[in-house]
Formats: structure tokens, sequence, C-alpha cells
């Protein structure tokens, strides 16, 4: 007899064969019910603001994880990020920190930080001038870069003060500055003697005349030195046995021949002399679309590259266009009588960069006769160069702005003006630009 509770066998049957259906369902039903709760918790999520880590850190933790080299310099680079954009109060506060530090890679870029926000601090000058001759040569270059297109404040004239005692107390410049065969690319103790070269304190003429005696292959050195007229009754033998020195660089004989005396006829007609043959040779010529084709501005698969060593021995002529390239600023020291008419002669050259140097001579040292000139050395205009050297009458002579309005639209000019502002002149006008600054 069956017991009431027991079930049939076709019911038991039926229900055994039911069972798994609704274990399926329901399991169903739970990952869909779970796929849903996700999608949902995900768009809220995403609608969500994200909140970087790194956003709500202290000024002291992002700054101990840049110093932290355990981590992973992209996680470095992402803390100095963060730093930067705090407010001016606290990433200077960060900076300085950094900057203290003896690893060359960030504190320099803490340097260069502090000095775009005009940073013009005591604290800041003596810490740069006790970190600076430890770092590269390199990171010295650099941040005299950022100097230069700060506007070569005279509270930081100390780094360069700096740079330019080391190369002494070395007893001449650092061995890496051998690397520095171009004259475009000058080493950080002649470009610090440019800055120098514009100092009215007296222990600055001084530290240029030592200077000279210890690294007299620095055409900087005396060209910071015919800028000063400051040669003394010692050094003027010196002079002569460089001037006179044919294994030297022509740019470093004539830099000598000018701190001699601008008004000696001899050292004259010799600066003169290597300032025509190399107009001669390159005024008129095409020879800058080979150098922008050998510096790789050209790319062409076609074209074999060159080491730097290769490049002077098959391009000899472009070798020597950019060593001598820098004589050029000559024509801003010697007298008018005889600087005038070769850059107005010249001003028509067919090379860009001698047309350009030429140009901003010009608008420095005779700004009306170059207005008076009109369009004269750009018959073809190219990128508003016109334009461009306008600017730069209105930057070396500001009360001039009118008369340069009166020549071509105010708003062109403005846009280059700050430019050269911003940039300095190297980046607008290229090699004549990075000749001429500091001058």
């Amino acid at each position: 007899m069956q017991h009431p509770m027991q079930p049939s066998s076709k019911q038991y049957t039926r229900r055994s064969v039911l069972h798994p259906f609704r274990i399926g369902l329901l399991s169903a039903f739970v990952v869909c019910a779970w796929q849903f709760g996700t999608r949902v918790g995900a768009q809220e999520q995403r609608n969500a603001p994200f909140i970087h880590p790194l956003r709500e850190a202290s000024t002291d933790d992002l700054a101990s994880n840049v110093l932290n080299r355990q981590l992973s310099m992209y996680e470095r680079e992402s803390s100095y990020s963060w730093l930067v954009g705090r407010n001016p109060t606290e990433r200077r506060e960060g900076l300085l920190r950094i900057l203290r530090d003896a690893d060359e890679l960030f504190p320099v870029k803490a340097v260069w930080a502090l000095i775009r926000d005009g940073d013009r601090s005591v604290e800041l000058r003596e810490l740069l001038t006790e970190r600076i001759v430890k770092w590269g040569v390199g990171e010295q270059l650099q941040t005299l870069i950022v100097i230069r297109r700060a506007g070569e404040p005279k509270e930081l004239l100390d780094v360069s003060r700096a740079i330019l005692r080391d190369a002494v107390d070395r007893g001449g410049p650092p061995t890496e500055y051998e690397s520095f065969d171009d004259a475009w690319v000058l080493p950080p103790a002649d470009s610090a003697a440019r800055l120098l070269a514009k100092s009215e304190e007296p222990e600055d003429v001084e530290l240029l005349r030592h200077a000279v005696t210890v690294y007299s292959s620095s055409r900087e050195l005396w060209m910071a030195l015919a800028r000063r007229n400051a040669l003394d009754a010692p050094l003027t033998k010196l002079a002569r046995s460089v001037m006179n020195n044919d294994s030297l660089r022509i740019s470093i004989r004539v830099a000598a021949a000018l701190a001699l005396s601008r008004d000696d006829a001899e050292t004259k007609k010799f600066a003169i002399k290597e300032l025509r043959e190399f107009l001669n040779e390159f005024a008129q010529s095409t020879i800058i679309k080979r150098i922008m084709w050998t510096m790789s501005l050209y790319p062409d698969k076609k074209r074999p590259t060159l080491s730097y060593a290769e490049l002077k021995a098959s391009e000899p002529d472009v070798m020597r266009y950019r060593r001598t390239f820098s004589l050029l600023d000559a024509l801003l020291f010697l007298d008018e009588e005889s600087a005038r008419p070769l850059t107005f002669e010249h001003l028509p050259s067919v090379d860009p960069g001698i047309r350009l140097t030429m140009a901003l001579i010009a608008a420095k040292r005779w700004p009306e006769r170059f207005l008076e000139s009109d369009r004269e050395g750009f018959p073809n205009d190219i990128a508003g160069e016109y334009e461009m050297v306008l600017a730069a009458v209105v930057f070396y002579h500001p009360h001039l702005m009118d008369q340069v309005a009166a020549k071509s639209s105010a708003m062109d000019v403005n846009k280059w003006l700050d430019s050269i502002k911003k940039d300095g002149l190297e980046a607008v006008f290229g090699f004549g630009g990075e000749v001429l600054w500091g001058w």
C-alpha cells in the first residue's frame, strides 16, 4: 500500500524531469540580474567624475614621488606634472625641494619652471648657483637658454658667473666642450660670457679678462671684451697672437681683432677682408638647401644618414659656412663707415640666413635707414620676412612703432613681435637670431 505522502511513480518521474529545468531557469535569472546590475553599475561609474589618485596628494607627497628613484620614470613624471599644475605657492615649495636634490633631470626641470614663473628670489639664485656646476654640460646649456628667454634677468647673472668661474678653475673648458664643433651651438661657458657682456659690474669685466687668459680659444670671450671695449694692456699681446694664429677658426681670430681696437686700421682691415670673403662665397649661393639636407630637416629615405665626421669630410663648404657664419656679428662692432655699406650691400642676398642676419643688423643699428629702404631686400617676400624684420625694429626700438605701422599691418608685426618676446630671436630668425642674441 502506497503511503499518502509518497508520490506516485508517474508524478515522481515528472518532478524528476522538471527539476533540472527549474534550476536552469533560476540560474539564467541570476546571471541576467547580475549582468544587468553590472552594466548599471558600470554606467554609473562612467558617469561619475574620475578622480586621479594624485589629485588629492599633498605637495610634499608629489615632490617625494618625483625624488623616489624606486618608482618608474612614468610615475615620477606623472607626479611632476601634477605638481607643476598646483597653485604658484604650492608649486614653488615643491619645486625648490626638488632643486635641492642631487639628481639632474628633475631639478633642472624644476629650475626651468621656477624661472618661467618669474621667480628671482635669493633662495633660487643661491641654490641654482651651487647646483649648476655639478650638472652636465647639456643641462647647464638648457638652463642658460631658459634664462635668455626669460629676458636675461640681472638677478640670475650669478648663474653665468658660476659657470664661467668653474671653467676657469678647471684650467679651461671641460672636455665635453670638444663636441661643440658647430658655431651655432655655444658651450655653456661661452653662453655665460655673452650674458655677462652686458653687465655693468666691474668684477664681471675682471672675470671676463681672467677667463680669456685661460680659455683664449673662446670667441665669445673675445667678443664680450670687444663689446665692453675692455681689453687691457696685458691682454693686447695675447689678442694679437690669437688674431695671427692660422690654426684657429677664423671667427675666433676676427673676434680677437675686434677686441684689440675697433678703430685700429690693421685689425679693421683684417676683419673686413674676412667678412667680404665669406659674403662673396655664400651670399648669392643656395647652400642653405644642402645645409637643410645634411641636417636631416628634409627627410629622404634614399639619402644615407651621415655622421658628423662624415659630414665634415664630404661637405667641406657646408662646414665652412656653418663655422664662419658667426663672423657676421662683427658688423655690430665695426665702425659705421665700414659696417653700414657692407650690411646694406648684402641685404638682398639669395641666402636667407645671410639676408635675415643683415636685416637684423640693419634693424638694430640703422632702423631709420632700413625703414626708408622699404622692401628693398625682400622683392619676393617669403613667409612674411619683411614683417619679421619690422617686428625686430620695434623689439630693438619701441619708439618707432608708429613708423613701422605705416609700413605694414600692425597685426602681422605684433604677431611676430610676440613670437620674438616669447621664444627669442633665434626661434624666429633661425641662424641669424642665434648668432646675434646677447649683443
